[in-house]
């Protein structure tokens, strides 16, 4: 095996994940961040990631609305199999299963279920599922979710100008991960509760030919990783609808603190380490018109020095435009902002988008950073809604980064 360097991306069309762990993986907690510590393989939301956050039609959002209400259905259930595309995967093929359940009409936080199953051209394979249900008179929303996946990605080092350089070592992961989590309502709108997971990673390289450069030093690439990991979670949400707002804000919190053990370890490495991490995320909507939509988002994640090399923070798992795995540090900060159109024609909507994103060793290194450092990414997409009762979308985005322009093909809307 050697290492390869990647070159210079035109319009490749480069598959999705389910976002079936790492940083996606959280989306099963609705955009929870403190959850499994797992490779992050992909920056937009993925089918169970973009399913299991609760919430209604829109009833607010346009003319149709009176329809809506006399049409309402306890129970809705989609089932689709559909193309996927993202930089990290390569172009797959995923299929999707989801049910909401409404206790009412004025119900709008359903209880949610989706499972997931996906595959791609690079010989990556998923399944995951999961369950949301608010509780209580939505005074306690409790979640659960497990899945499986064998993912071939690749190393590309640390920071910057290992991402700028596109030099990478094939690796190959094979991911378990379960969880169960739980919010109490503190306040009008205020979430905070427990989350725990557990994990186990296996990664495989064959590093016995290879001739590693300094920016790929340091981290044990083969591995055997088993982490449990327990955190707690604050959300404030005020959004009129989880799977696609017209309003409101949703901020997230999470602080996590994990226990690894290593059951292959190399001369002179630690067979078990402790690490944490810190995610900070603020969301706001706005109803432009009737029918159209702009949302914002601000995030930042944070890691300790003993964080595994694939779950570190990543532009790719916020920002689209950029290979999940490509430009991560322990420090990272995205900004970003999409205009969502809904054309009323055959389910058709439209979106316009830019962001901009960078990553650090330290905050202090962030606020050091200067305009080369910066990842900038505009965009542009369609959506088609398969689930009209809670407006679930699939999406197709196009996005030029600084490395190129990528599609996207997936379930859900970014953030």
């Amino acid at each position: 095996m050697a290492i390869y360097h990647r070159p210079a991306m035109r319009c490749p069309i480069v598959s999705p994940l389910l976002i079936l762990i790492g940083g996606g993986w959280s989306g099963l907690a609705a955009e929870d961040e403190s959850l499994a510590e797992v490779p992050h393989v992909s920056s937009g939301a993925g089918a169970v990631d973009a399913t299991l956050g609760g919430g209604q039609g829109d009833d607010s959002f346009d003319d149709a609305t009176a329809l809506k209400q006399k049409d309402y259905k306890p129970v809705e259930i989609a089932a689709v199999p559909y193309p996927t595309s993202d930089p990290t995967l390569g172009v797959g093929i995923t299929a999707l299963a989801l049910a909401a359940v409404r206790r009412s009409q004025q119900d709008n936080r359903p209880i949610t279920i989706a499972a997931a199953g996906m595959v791609t051209e690079n010989g990556s394979w998923g399944a995951a599922g999961g369950i949301r249900a608010p509780l209580c008179d939505d005074d306690l929303r409790v979640l659960a979710g497990g899945g499986y996946a064998h993912l071939n990605t690749n190393f590309y080092g640390i920071g910057v100008a290992a991402g700028e350089r596109g030099t990478f070592v094939p690796i190959s992961q094979d991911v378990a991960v379960g969880l169960l989590g739980a919010l109490f309502k503190v306040a009008d709108d205020l979430y905070v509760g427990p989350r725990v997971s557990y994990n186990t990673v296996t990664t495989r390289v064959d590093v016995s030919s290879l001739s590693i450069p300094p920016s790929l030093q340091g981290y044990d690439l083969a591995s055997e990783d088993r982490t449990a990991s327990l955190g707690v979670q604050a959300e404030w949400d005020t959004r009129d609808n989880t799977f696609y707002p017209s309003r409101g804000w949703y901020i997230t919190g999470s602080a996590v603190g994990s226990e690894l053990d290593k059951g292959l370890v190399l001369p002179g490495a630690a067979d078990h380490v402790s690490y944490y991490k810190c995610s900070f995320a603020t969301n706001r909507y706005w109803m432009v018109t009737p029918k159209s939509v702009l949302a914002m988002q601000v995030k930042t994640d944070w890691r300790s020095s003993q964080t595994p090399f694939y779950a570190l923070a990543s532009v790719g798992s916020s920002l689209r435009g950029y290979v999940s795995t490509q430009y991560q540090d322990r420090t990272m900060v995205t900004a970003q902002a999409e205009y969502r159109y809904d054309t009323g024609w055959h389910r058709i909507g439209a979106t316009g988008f830019t962001g901009v994103g960078a990553i650090a060793p330290t905050y202090a290194d962030l606020l050091k950073s200067d305009a080369s450092d910066l990842l900038p990414a505009i965009g542009a997409g369609l959506r088609w809604t398969v689930a009209p009762e809670n407006h679930i979308n699939i999406r197709f985005d196009t996005v030029y980064g600084r490395d190129g322009t990528v599609w996207y093909l997936s379930v859900g809307e970014a953030y």
